[in-house]
């Protein structure tokens, strides 16, 4: 561990590791670096590792190095054993500072997550106290507690409102948990098949244990609690668009044994309607599983509700090459398509797979079995891509498809990097304003002036002055978020707060690699299993994802459910994309010259930042949830109040 200041920094460091034998060489697992990293210009930073020493290993060198440039410092940089549970003690359970006479309920903000061994305040709120606009979901959480082992019953009721108005009493969750066995960021290993594969070092602000995610609908209007363990329950409310603005009223009763605990709700419906299609695009991708029954339609309607789309479900157009002519058959393509935008009002898609190049450090793909780099090649992709280009200008979807051409490219492979040029070219003669994607996270310098949409890592990893430059020439930005969603968070930061930095830095979407990616049954393990993969397709290793990466939504079938069933996380992600709208909104008015609607957003942008430590350390970008709270229905009832004038 250490502390690292950095000024000028052009991308990240860290503090690196070099594991070594007895002779000098390095281990088979020869590399480690310490998280968070630092760039642009950052005051000192805590920043450390945790890591098990291979077999083979006999030194480790500390290399205070990086490949960026810049002026970096360091200081207390230290090296020290960590207790284990064989030599030290164990893990127990938490003992509480006062027994429970009777059960209790008490509310909890939804970005923050509910233990097992949580414990009320000492003087517990009952109330919950919602805001939100029109044709919207807000969700409330209440934390439940026992002394013994009982059924709680479940009551909820409309909520009354000005002149006769109602909401409908709201939809139900119980908030399962998952087991965590290491609170891990990425792992891998080059090691055979046959050995151990066990995570070496910490990747977040988590721990091992039994962790919330789930959301299990509560049908029967009742639960299970166990003796001194705290159970989490989500109150999921739907505001309508036609619904009267004004305060509305109600409550929930829960009953357990004998005792009735009654708390109040109070919802603000703000005078502002939420549109159908937003304006910022979050995709996660979506992958068809046998762990469950829903169609690809049903999957795609579940995560709209959630104001998340899946990428690449539309099928491709089916092409052929025959005689040096490319023809296509958009009936599959169109049918689809038509689905996601002119029902479901997604507001952007990939091109279809077949256009992608290649990423990582593999060598452009064939296209329609044609060599790369060859005339055929570049004659058949420009005939390929101007029909669907064309057909996408008929249909009117143009505007609504970002050329995805590669995913996170390697700057060192030249044969990559050429190729992702290559295709970058040929497509922008046919159509020079549709987006060209590829999710770099950092700068690349051989992709400048053919990339025309950067995808930046959240914390930080793409030098502000090198954002300023390409926008200058026409580029644009979105977030990439590979490994930050985790489960193993005690906030749920990332997931709520990428639409406030989408927001604050003018980035205009971002994008998630998973919604359903599953290795194991995500209801019996909160952690993947270790996949080999490879870099270029010649040198495979192992590799273990964070725990959540990849999905969000659980499988409906082991539960007795049809369909998928949302995460906490998803709900964090919806709720943020509903915050944008409200920024959004507003900064029409900062616009006009209102100061009150600047300092309602100075607020929101003052609360976070870029570079942060946050990402997978939840508490790093979220110090106060409360405050992130506070702010958003500020900005609300203010917009509200201006949209009344």
């Amino acid at each position: 561990s250490g502390y690292i200041r950095c000024q000028d920094m052009d991308g990240e460091t860290v503090i690196y590791g070099h594991l070594l034998r007895e002779d000098g060489s390095l281990c088979d697992q020869w590399s480690l670096g310490t998280s968070p990293g630092v760039s642009g210009n950052r005051d000192w930073t805590y920043t450390s590792v945790t890591f098990t020493t291979p077999h083979d290993c006999a030194a480790l060198e500390i290399h205070l190095t990086t490949n960026c440039h810049g002026t970096i410092w360091h200081d207390a940089v230290m090296l020290a054993e960590m207790a284990d549970a064989a030599g030290q003690g164990v893990v127990g359970d938490l003992q509480a500072r006062r027994s429970l006479e009777r059960p209790v309920a008490w509310a909890v903000d939804t970005a923050v997550k509910i233990f097992a061994h949580d414990l009320a305040p000492e003087n517990p709120s009952g109330e919950l106290v919602l805001a939100a606009a029109r044709n919207e979901y807000e969700a409330c959480q209440v934390a439940v507690r026992s002394p013994k082992a009982d059924t709680l019953r479940i009551a909820v009721q409309p909520l009354s409102g000005p002149d006769g108005a109602t909401i409908a009493a709201p939809a139900i969750y119980h908030v399962g948990r998952v087991p965590i066995d290491f609170p891990i960021g990425y792992d891998s290993t080059r090691g055979p098949s046959y050995h151990r594969m066990k995570p070496r070092w910490r990747g977040n602000d988590g721990w091992a244990g039994w962790w919330p995610d789930p959301m299990i609908p509560v049908r029967d209007g009742q639960i299970r609690l166990d003796a001194n363990t705290t159970e989490a329950l989500y109150f999921d409310y739907w505001i309508p668009a036609n619904a009267r603005p004004g305060e509305y009223q109600g409550a929930i009763q829960l009953t357990c044994g004998s005792e009735v605990m009654t708390l109040p709700v109070r919802l603000t419906v703000w005078n502002f309607t939420q549109p159908v299609e937003k304006h910022l695009p979050a995709i996660y991708d979506y992958r068809p599983t046998g762990l469950d029954d829903a169609s690809d339609r049903e999957w795609q309607a579940f995560l709209k509700r959630y104001n998340v789309s899946g990428g690449y479900v539309i099928p491709p157009p089916d092409f052929k090459y025959e005689n040096g002519r490319v023809m296509a058959d958009f009936s599959g393509f169109d049918e689809m398509a038509s689905y996601m935008f002119d029902e479901l009002r997604v507001n952007k898609a990939y091109t279809p797979w077949i256009f992608y190049a290649c990423g990582w450090a593999y060598p452009p793909n064939k296209f329609l079995g044609l060599e790369p780099g060859t005339p055929e090649y570049e004659d058949a992709f420009r005939q390929a891509y101007r029909l669907f280009i064309d057909h996408i200008t008929q249909k009117g979807w143009r505007n609504r498809f970002v050329y995805y051409i590669s995913d996170e490219p390697h700057a060192h492979s030249q044969e990559t990097i050429e190729g992702i040029n290559r295709l970058c070219d040929l497509a922008r003669e046919i159509a020079p304003d549709v987006l060209i994607y590829s999710s770099t996270w950092g700068y690349i310098p051989g992709l400048e002036g053919h990339l025309t949409l950067w995808g930046i890592g959240p914390q930080g990893t793409f030098p502000p002055d090198k954002i300023a430059q390409r926008r200058a020439a026409g580029d644009h930005f979105w977030f990439t978020t590979d490994g930050v969603m985790c489960t193993d968070t005690p906030f749920l930061a990332v997931e709520r707060l990428l639409p406030w930095l989408c927001f604050k830095y003018d980035v205009e979407a971002y994008e998630f690699w998973g919604s359903n990616w599953y290795t194991y049954d995500p209801w019996k393990y909160g952690w993947h299993s270790y996949i080999s993969q490879s870099d270029q397709g010649k040198e495979y290793y192992y590799v273990r994802y964070p725990n959540g990466d990849g999905f969000v939504a659980y499988p409906g079938r082991p539960i007795g459910e049809k369909g998928p069933v949302p995460s906490i996380r998803l709900v964090a992600a919806r709720e943020g994309v509903d915050d944008y709208e409200i920024f959004l909104a507003l900064q029409a008015w900062e616009q006009r010259g209102n100061a009150e609607a600047r300092q309602a957003l100075d607020q929101i942008r003052d609360l976070l930042q870029i570079p942060n430590t946050g990402v997978r350390r939840s508490t790093g970008l979220m110090e106060d949830p409360a405050a992130f709270t506070a702010a958003r229905t500020a900005a609300g009832d203010l917009l509200s109040r201006l949209e009344q004038r």
